[in-house]
């Protein structure tokens, strides 16, 4: 199996992993904050999303960029957060905290409950994850409430830690493909 075969099959692998643990025990052994840059090609909904002509305008020129925020646990809880949200390309990379859901630079905003992981650390070290959504505070998309959404992301054990190939979003409504991200990554056990 090639790399882009397994990069479009790997939700697919994280639904098919059975997941036989307690609501908190995933949260209390895996926590990260990633934030990617996400290309405009790499940003896919079934219809375009409708920003307004200033908006559109600055990302046509490159004086906004769009961001997605992949946050876990959120809450001690086994939730994760996924966020995409427009800002000037020299905002730090990554934001110290994303925008609120509310915030009108928060273009999605949706928690997702994990049910099923995969990890694996061959060929690289990959972590994908997927569940419903349970909450959309801030949804263009109305209520996706029991939507599949995953997340998968390879990572590089640093100094500096790097992440790599990095994707998620909900099944038929949006997509984000980053090719690399920045943030944080803790382990409270070892890889298989």
């Amino acid at each position: 199996m090639n790399r882009r075969t397994w990069l479009l099959a790997a939700p697919a692998l994280a639904v098919a992993v059975p997941s036989a643990r307690a609501e908190r025990l995933l949260a209390m052994r895996l926590k990260f904050d990633i934030e990617a840059k996400v290309p405009p090609s790499g940003l896919l909904t079934p219809s375009p999303l409708e920003f307004t002509p200033e908006v559109g305008a600055a990302l046509a020129a490159g004086t906004l960029e769009i961001r997605v925020r992949y946050r876990f646990p959120i809450a001690g809880r086994d939730v994760l957060a996924i966020q995409v949200f427009l800002v000037p390309p020299s905002a730090p990379y990554p934001l110290p905290e994303p925008p609120a859901p509310a915030d009108p630079s928060s273009v999605a905003y949706f928690e997702v409950r994990v049910d099923e992981v995969l990890l694996a650390d061959r060929p690289n070290a990959i972590v994908a994850m997927a569940g419903p959504v349970v909450s959309t505070p801030g949804s263009p998309f109305g209520d996706l409430t029991g939507v599949l959404s995953y997340l998968n992301f390879q990572y590089v054990p640093g100094p500096p830690l790097r992440f790599r190939a990095v994707f998620g979003g909900s099944a038929g409504v949006i997509t984000t493909n980053a090719a690399s991200g920045a943030g944080t990554l803790e382990w409270k056990f070892q890889m298989p």
